[in-house]
C-alpha cells in the first residue's frame, strides 16, 4: 500500500503530516477517559445531547425515542477513534467514519466490534470521498 492509502505521511490532500503523526502516536489512548482525549469524552456528552435535539427536530424526530436517528445516515469527518461516531450509532444513526490516519481507524473499528455496533469506518478524507464520488458518477 502506497501512504495514501493507508494514510501515513502527507498523502491526504492538505492534512498537515505533523498531526497525523501525533494522532498515531496516542491512537491507542482514544478510549481512556483519563487520557489525553478526556476533554473530547466531557465534551462528547454535551454534543449527543445537543444533536439528538437538533436533528430530531431537523428530521421530525420524537428527540425521546430510544433511537430518534434511526436509519438517518451520517459522515463523521476526522473520526479519531470513534467517539462521537459510536455514540450517533447508539441513536439508530447508519455511521460512516472517516479519518486520515489508520491506526485511528483501527482502533475505532475495534471498539465498534466490542461494543456491537455496526459502524462503517474508513481511512479516508473528505476531499479522497469527493473525488471517488465524482468518479462514481452522481448517484
Amino acid at each position: 500500500m502506497n501512504a495514501m492509502a493507508t494514510g501515513k505521511g502527507a498523502g491526504f490532500d492538505n492534512t498537515d503530516p505533523r498531526a497525523e503523526l501525533y494522532y498515531e502516536k496516542l491512537a491507542q489512548t482514544w478510549w481512556d477517559c483519563r487520557g489525553p482525549f478526556w476533554p473530547l469524552h466531557l465534551l462528547n456528552e454535551l454534543r449527543i445531547d445537543y444533536l439528538r435535539h437538533v436533528l430530531a427536530d431537523l428530521f421530525g424526530r420524537d428527540a425521546e425515542a430510544p433511537q430518534p436517528l434511526h436509519n438517518l445516515r451520517l459522515l463523521d469527518v476526522g473520526c479519531g477513534g470513534g467517539i462521537l461516531s459510536e455514540s450517533m450509532a447508539r441513536l439508530g444513526a447508519q455511521v460512516h467514519g472517516i479519518d486520515v490516519v489508520e491506526k485511528s481507524i483501527e482502533v475505532a473499528r475495534k471498539h465498534a466490534c466490542d461494543s456491537a455496533l455496526a459502524i462503517r469506518y474508513e481511512t479516508a478524507s473528505a476531499s479522497m470521498l469527493v473525488s471517488r464520488r465524482k468518479q462514481q458518477g452522481a448517484r
